[in-house]
């Protein structure tokens, strides 16, 4: 599916694979925790070559966040994307531009470090799969993709618990900074 096979800079590998098919179709961020990270802006290379990700600011804490695959055939995507910070983790709340096959908000989780950004999705095969001791809040699935439900608050929540289970989250994608 292209709605969403991308996010934020680390992801990109990921993202250019098609693969992070959670969505959420409420925000993650409120105007409480929606956050700029002025280091963001740039240009950035995920660390295999395969896609420069452009981000700049824009106004309402928002950043336009255009992924240039550099295999040929692949589309280029953008994306809106606001960071949100909850209890010191750095988010990314990202919705594409054009149509999507199903509209919400990819999840991810950001790590930023001087010249260095990594991005991990949520592991839909491991959120799937039953945890008593996990639950996984209002949500249903379509076709192949986990769709969560539930209201903003225990959809942050969830994603603070999720960060700290580390198989929560897929390997990161790591990107380095060009400009």
């Amino acid at each position: 599916m292209r709605w969403m096979a991308t996010v934020l800079a680390g992801a990109a590998p990921v993202l250019l694979a098609g693969c992070g098919r959670v969505l959420s179709v409420n925000p993650l961020y409120t105007d409480a925790t929606s956050a700029m990270e002025p280091a963001l802006a740039g240009v950035w290379e995920q660390d295999d070559g395969s896609g420069i990700l452009v981000v700049r600011d824009t106004d309402k804490n928002t950043y336009s966040v255009v992924i240039v695959p550099t295999e040929q055939g692949s589309d280029v995507q953008a994306f809106d994307v606001r960071l949100v910070r909850i209890g010191g983790l750095l988010f990314a709340d990202c919705i594409e531009r054009r149509d999507a096959d199903i509209p919400g908000h990819m999840l991810a989780l950001v790590t930023l470090a001087e010249d260095k950004l990594q991005v991990a999705l949520p592991d839909e095969d491991w959120l799937k799969s039953e945890k008593p001791d996990f639950p996984v809040p209002a949500h249903n699935f379509n076709d192949k993709t986990l769709i969560l439900t539930a209201p903003t608050v225990e959809v942050e929540r969830f994603m603070v618990r999720c960060a700290a289970t580390s198989s929560c989250f897929g390997q990161p994608g790591i990107l380095h900074r060009l400009k």
